[in-house]
């Protein structure tokens, strides 16, 4: 198994997924039976502890199982600038959502009574992947849209909304890119103020929403147009 080829698929899923994956992976490794397995599973253990995938990240933790596997740190290094480097081919916020990623997360930690522990599980996450891919990576910035979906269904809304506003914001650099992400960041946002109470924002954040689709999101696109709208960076 190579992290790498399977790591941004499995991010999109419930988070206990990246954990039972991180208990499997510390079982082969320790399982004497097949050198060559131990060896492949302890080199991925060491890949998780470097960006904390499944577990905390943790550097003492790194090494131990960098040393088990008998590679070394360029070897590592390799390995985690090849996850840095990989890119979905056509990522984008609309398209997740509409395979049930984001939204459904976020439901059903509801559901299941766990909004708290699933919100400490993503803060850690988005740190680590901040720290390690960098603030711009698409994995991160997905991760902290989850984060947002999941603050806004646990009543933390200033969190919520702040956290969307700062996705926005990155985005500002090419919004050729983006444009179609930024619609859906802003028609969050603008649920998230309508809870607030701070109706007028939201109804003029939803009224460039509805806008930028009517308009044509292509035709957008191609001028790499932005909105007249400041998304405030701050709440008051």
């Amino acid at each position: 198994m190579k992290l790498a080829k399977f790591h941004f698929d499995i991010e999109a899923c419930n988070f206990r997924v990246q954990s039972y994956v991180a208990q499997q992976l510390t079982a082969a490794a320790k399982d004497k039976g097949c050198t060559a397995c131990s060896s492949n599973a302890a080199f991925q253990l060491a890949q998780c502890y470097s960006f904390g995938f499944g577990v905390k990240k943790d550097i003492e933790m790194r090494k131990h199982w960098l040393q088990q596997s008998k590679m070394n740190s360029n070897d590592l290094e390799e390995a985690l600038e090849s996850i840095r480097r990989t890119e979905p081919s056509t990522f984008s916020m609309a398209q997740l959502i509409e395979l049930g990623y984001q939204n459904q997360l976020a439901e059903d930690y509801e559901k299941e009574g766990i909004l708290p522990q699933a919100a400490a599980e993503y803060e850690v996450m988005v740190s680590s992947r901040d720290k390690i891919l960098g603030p711009d990576h698409f994995s991160t910035t997905r991760l902290r849209y989850v984060l947002a979906g999941i603050l806004h269904r646990n009543g933390q809304l200033r969190e919520s909304a702040a956290l969307v506003v700062s996705i926005i914001e990155s985005t500002e650099h090419d919004l050729k890119t983006h444009g179609e992400n930024r619609l859906v960041l802003k028609s969050k946002l603008s649920l998230i103020y309508k809870d607030l109470g701070k109706f007028e924002d939201s109804e003029v954040l939803m009224q460039e929403v509805l806008e930028g689709y009517s308009s044509g999101l292509k035709k957008k696109k191609a001028r790499g147009s932005s909105s007249g709208y400041l998304i405030p960076s701050k709440l008051d």
